[in-house]
Formats: C-alpha cells, structure tokens, sequence
C-alpha cells in the first residue's frame, strides 16, 4: 500500500497478484458487493486445501487450544499441489479479465510462413501457436526437400521446384482471399516470386531478415552474396554430385554453424531441434535463380513491404541488410533489439558429470529425433553424448511409407547405428512408447553393446507377456473417429497406413503438452505403416538369455492416455525391470510435458547402471 500511494498520480502501473492478491481483480467487480463473503471463502477454501495436506506443518504460538498461526510448506508433494491451487486460480480469475481486456482479432487475418535455405515449417512453431491463440489462420509451409517433404534436394535441381509448394498453395487460394506473405531469410526470395506472381492476393509481405531484391538490387545479387555469406564459413559442407571439377550441388549447414551464426541467442533447446531437422540445401545457379525470380514495379511494386531487421544476425550482417533496404526501400523497417536472452536451460546450471555416457534416443510412431529436442539439449548441455534417431520413414529421413512394407525395414536406422558402436561401448538405449518395440529389438541383437535400457511408457515385451500382447493393445487405442487409415490393399484387408489426427494428438497424446509443442507436432508428424500383428512378432523375437541379461528400467507416465497406466502396470508386472519410476502429470509425450522430471530419472537411472 505504501509503495502504491509513493507512486506519481499519473504513473499506471500493471499489477499482477499471486494467489490471494487476484480476489480483487477487476473481473470481479459486477460482485463487488459480495467482495467480503467472496474473499472470506476463497481464503477459508485456499486455506484448507493447503493445511489439510500430507507434507505441510502447522504451528500453534498462541498454545494448542487457539488456532494455528502459522502453516510451513515442508515437501515436494504439499509445493506441487499449491502450484496446481495457483494454476487454477489463474485460470479461473485471470483469463477472464484476459479476455475482457485483450479481445480477439476485429478481422481475422491469414498469415503464410516461409522459411529459410535447410529448415521447414517447423521453425515456426512457437510463432504458429502464438497467431492460433490470437484467433488467426496460419499456414507454415515445406518448400521443396525442407521438413517432411518427400523430396530430397538432388530431385529439385530448379529454384521453381523448391519453390513449387509455395507458389502452389497461393494458387490455391480463393481470388478474393488475401494473405500476410512472410519470409524468413532465404524465404524473402520464396515471397518475392510469389508477391510478383499473385499480388492481388497479399495485403502485405515481410521480410523477416530476409533477401528483399528489387529494381536496384536484383536477385542475383542479393543470392549470390546470401549464399557467399553462408558457404564460406566454418561449420558448412558442401557436396559435388557432378564431379569436383563442376560447381557444388548442396550445403550442409552443420551443428557448429548452426550455433554460432544462426542460433547464437535462442534457446539451447531450440538449436537442439535443428541438429535434428536442418536438412542440405540445394545450391541453385545465380542465373537459375535470376531466371526465375524477375520482378516488376507493376506487380511486386505494388505490394505493401515490411522488413524486420534482425540487429544481432551473424548469417547476414547488417552492412548488407542496410543495403538492401537502401536499394529497395520498403514501406516500413522494423527492428528487434535483443537486450537480455534468458535460456531455458542454463549451461551454468547442468555441472559436467563425472562420467560421459551416450544415451540413445528412439521416437514413437509417426515422430522423429526432433521429439526428444528438449532432452538433447539438457543431455548434451550436461556435457553427455546424444544420438537420436529418426527411424524409417520418420522425421527427416527420407524413405516413404510405401517404401519400409516389414517391420526390419522401419527398424534399419537403429540396427545399423548400433552395428557401427565399437565393441567395447556401451549405451543407454532410451525407447518411447512404440519405439519401445524397437529397443527391445536392439537388446535381443546387441545385449553387449547397451549399459541400460529405459522405456519411457513404452511397449515392452517380456516371457510372460509377448509382442503380440503389447501391440495388439497399442492398436486398440488408436481406434479412433479422428484418426485415418488408408487401405492400399483393398477395403476388404487391414490397413496399410495410420495417419493420427489433430483431435486425437490434442486429447489422446499432447494433452498436457505446451500448445507450442502441440503446434511443432502438427508441421512435424508423419504418417506411419500400420504393421501387422503377425509381421512385428515375427521380427520381435526376445530371450531370456540376450533380451534379458539388459538391464531395465521403466518410467510411468500417469497420464497417458495412449497406453493407460493399468497396461503400463500390467507389463511391468508380467514383466518386472530393474527400475521403476512414476512421473506425475505426464502424458504420453513426456519428453514435452514434463522434460526436467524425465532428464532427472534419465539421469539417475544411467548413472545407477553404469
């Protein structure tokens, strides 16, 4: 009260309250004159649900008959539960006022997402959840060989094939229909072809660090200088498919680029996710590209320009990004100051171990390495090594479903990893939920090779409860109105592919998952080859003599929704490992929903068998 009547009559402040603060806010005043029953009750019912509590302490300084004076949180479990109060009286208090205050878009606009030279549309995710929760469309594309297309950069050898996924969808769109065009880097070429190609159907494009050409600085210059900028510095590879005497055909922009000119102030979680999906770049001719991107004030000039300078990009420095907007000015130029950039995971925070190990990270169905991004980041920043993998068919690898018809064919990246280790190393192998199937694979041909094996509410298979159990209940559960199926063999025979959809990710997978991650999932989750019973026991085949002689251990996942925690029990009781763990809240993707709890038990378990 003090610090409020110190400040100036005509200072306004934001105030936030925790808790029991909120009784007041502003929401409530249409109950205004209920304010002191409400609060007597909110306090009575806060109260109560704290002292009554396991872990919590009371004590009584005016003596035993009086009421107790002060209440002292004492454990984990009693800090949990008042985080959960907290978290409900935010819900319930604040985004109301929320909502009052900050309403939804007056006219819903559509923004188009490019991204730049390797990556995808899953750069944009955080972006994506944040323009869904404001109530806009969006649309995050893979331009060609990016992402999860199918095509790999040798089949797009023309800058009109990689942009074709583009220009198709601004095809697509209805004549009346107009679109917020941004491009991303690279991805400012990608708008500028489409801007001079449909420009009736943008109300404004921007660039977003991203190659603005125009009359005065054509796009054989900015791209030329662009690709300059990137092939030149250490951390790049590049390829010759035509012979060395011939130009370079792609780019691999590696884990040390990556970090020191492209991520250099994100999160560490977020290069992370990179390493996983960053795929090679097609190194187009300048004359290719300049053939393709012609530009003319009638149509290009015409739409609205903004461009967003990025003040701390190391890929290009702001000597050429001023350059371009001097050249080719556009209606507005933004920029984002970084002043202080606050990491998820702080490396001072993670000590180096003792001891190095080399965990092993295998994905469920329809998934890939990128799954795991969260714990590569605390793995690796705690100075451990981190292979995860993207099984056939999955992430970025570049076989199609059609293509990996067996079991063995999907299994090929993990098995043939494995095969590579030296004989004397040996991993802590890490399977989630179907990838569960994969691991146990891996112990029954590789037993020497694996220090640990840790499922992560994943299928396992023992002696007294076989693969045909657990798939067969993995199946049932993705029964579901939501979900589709293709029958590439007929109506009359099982199905071929399973392709999970958003309703069911949301509520059955990622329910207590970031929106964001929900959002990543989305760009990110491909179809997957629905197995059958019979070929998954064939090649899943354990004993106790190789199978067995691994150690194991299995993390609960209390929430899932995908595999309920009654079959979690039922396998771990036909089937005992050496550990087990529970994580509270946790729905199956517990690599999201609860990353830090799951890099604990990670932790301790591979440290227990080492």
């Amino acid at each position: 009260m003090e610090f409020m009547a110190s400040l100036p009559a005509d200072n306004k402040i934001i105030l936030v309250g925790h808790v029991m603060p909120l009784v007041d806010s502003p929401f409530l005043k249409p109950w205004r004159p209920f304010q002191k029953i409400f609060q007597l009750l909110f306090f009575s019912v806060a109260i109560n649900a704290n002292i009554t509590q396991l872990d919590t302490r009371v004590t009584y300084d005016n003596g035993p008959t009086n009421p107790p004076t002060i209440v002292i949180a004492e454990g984990k479990k009693d800090m949990e539960k008042s985080k959960l109060l907290t978290s409900l009286v935010v819900v319930i208090l604040v985004l109301p006022y929320a909502s009052a205050t900050l309403p939804g878009p007056k006219a819903k606009k559509h923004f188009v997402l490019v991204h730049t030279a390797g990556h995808g549309a899953w750069t944009w995710y955080k972006i994506v959840a944040l323009m869904r929760s404001s109530g806009h469309n969006v649309t995050a594309l893979d331009l060609g060989a990016s992402g999860i297309n199918p095509k790999q950069a040798l089949e797009i050898p023309h800058f009109s094939d990689y942009l074709s996924p583009l220009m198709e969808f601004m095809a697509s769109l209805p004549a009346h229909k107009k679109v917020v065009l941004v491009g991303h880097s690279f991805g400012g070429l990608g708008i500028s072809k489409a801007m001079e190609t449909f420009p009736d159907k943008i109300s404004a494009a921007v660039f977003l660090s991203g190659l603005m050409p125009g009359p005065n600085i054509n796009a054989t210059t900015v791209y030329t200088k662009a690709i300059n900028a990137v092939i030149t510095q250490l951390g790049t590879r590049v390829t010759y498919d035509n012979g060395p005497t011939n130009p370079p055909t792609t780019v691999i922009l590696g884990p040390k680029y990556l970090g020191t000119y492209i991520y250099q102030l994100s999160p560490i979680e977020d290069l992370a996710l990179a390493t996983t999906l960053v795929r090679p770049f097609y190194l187009y001719s300048a004359e290719d590209v300049s053939k393709e991107i012609v530009l003319s004030s009638k149509r290009y000039g015409s739409v609205r320009r903004v461009f967003i300078v990025a003040p701390e990009n190391k890929a290009f420095k702001m000597e050429f990004l001023r350059l371009m907007i001097e050249k080719n000015p556009p209606d507005e130029v933004k920029e984002i100051q970084v002043v202080i950039l606050l990491l998820s995971y702080a490396n001072a925070t993670l000590s180096e171990p003792k001891v190095k190990k080399h965990f092993v990270l295998v994905h469920t169905a329809g998934h890939g390495a990128w799954c795991w991004y969260k714990i590569v980041a605390l793995l690796r920043s705690s100075g451990h090594n981190v292979t995860a993998l993207d099984l056939a068919a999955s992430g970025i690898n570049p076989k199609q479903t059609f293509q990996v018809p067996l079991f063995s064919d999907y299994l090929v990246p993990l098995m043939e990893f494995m095969a590579s280790l030296p004989v004397h190393e040996k991993v802590v192998l890490v399977g989630h939920t179907y990838g569960g199937l994969a691991i146990a694979k891996a112990m029954e041909t590789f037993p020497a090779k694996i220090s640990v094996s840790v499922f992560v509410t994943a299928l396992m298979p023992g002696p007294k409860i076989n693969v045909t159990t657990v798939y067969t209940d993995l199946l049932k559960s993705v029964s579901q109105p939501d979900n589709r199926f293709i029958y590439n063999n007929g109506p009359t025979n099982p199905p071929t592919i399973f392709i999970p959809g958003p309703k069911y990710m949301e509520t059955n997978m990622y329910q207590r998952s970031p929106f964001q991650d929900l959002t990543l999932a989305y760009t990110l989750v491909r179809p997957t080859r629905y197995y059958s019973v019979e070929d998954t026991s064939k090649e899943v085949v354990i004993t106790n003599k190789r199978y067995g002689s691994v150690r194991r251990a299995f993390i609960v996942a209390v929430e899932d929704r995908l595999l309920k925690k009654e079959f979690q029990r039922l396998m771990i009781e036909k089937n005992p490992p050496d550990e087990v763990e529970e994580i509270q809240g946790s729905d199956t993707m517990m690599m999201m929903s609860k990353p830090q709890q799951l890099f604990t038990s990670l932790m301790r378990i591979a440290k227990k068998y080492n």
